[in-house]
């Protein structure tokens, strides 16, 4: 009997558990990972920034209208870095809004995102946690990281999963950890 309750709770659970979270996306609005620049000039508006020392090609895209995802509405400019011509890096800066604090700003989105990921994981804590007077939290899966942080101003980045992994993963807890 043992044995069969055993196999019936490997088949139901899911073996990439450790580094999903709940709803995770593959990218942002149409924005999806592993694009090429030409693929998303046939969506949105798309300038070429620069050419970075880490060879990034850096594009601002216009997304006239986020339609709330993750908690992101009206146009926004969002920061996409390829790498071989394929997306693999977003940075979605969130606009200052004349009626409202970066606090509540800050609180909105960190709520939002809560919402429909789960709760983050705190590196600076080793526990799911947000800490107020510092937001720096992440959400690891298995094909999107999702970090969030007031630095200069509040960003949701997006990283393709494996993208990171090979950059971070070695000197980032939570997958050092979760290897």
């Amino acid at each position: 009997m043992k044995k069969f309750i055993l196999i019936l709770l490997l088949l139901l659970c899911p073996f990439t558990f450790v580094n999903a979270f709940q709803n995770e996306p593959d990218g942002f609005c149409l924005l999806k990972w592993g694009m090429t620049p030409q693929d998303v000039e046939k969506l949105y508006p798309i300038e070429y920034m620069e050419h970075t020392f880490d060879n990034h090609d850096c594009y601002s895209v216009s997304i006239p209208d986020a339609y709330g995802q993750m908690g992101v509405y009206g146009g926004i400019e969002v920061g996409c870095d390829f790498i071989d011509n394929r997306l693999v890096q977003m940075t979605i800066e969130l606009p200052s809004l004349d009626d409202a604090s970066a606090d509540d700003i800050g609180y909105y989105i960190s709520e939002n995102l809560t919402k429909v990921y789960g709760d983050p994981y705190d590196p600076y804590v080793d526990c799911p946690n947000i800490e107020d007077d510092h937001l720096h939290v992440n959400w690891y899966g298995d094909k999107t990281v999702i970090v969030f942080d007031d630095t200069d101003g509040w960003h949701i980045w997006l990283y393709y999963a494996p993208y990171y992994k090979a950059v971070w993963g070695s000197s980032d807890d939570y997958y050092s950890q979760n290897k």
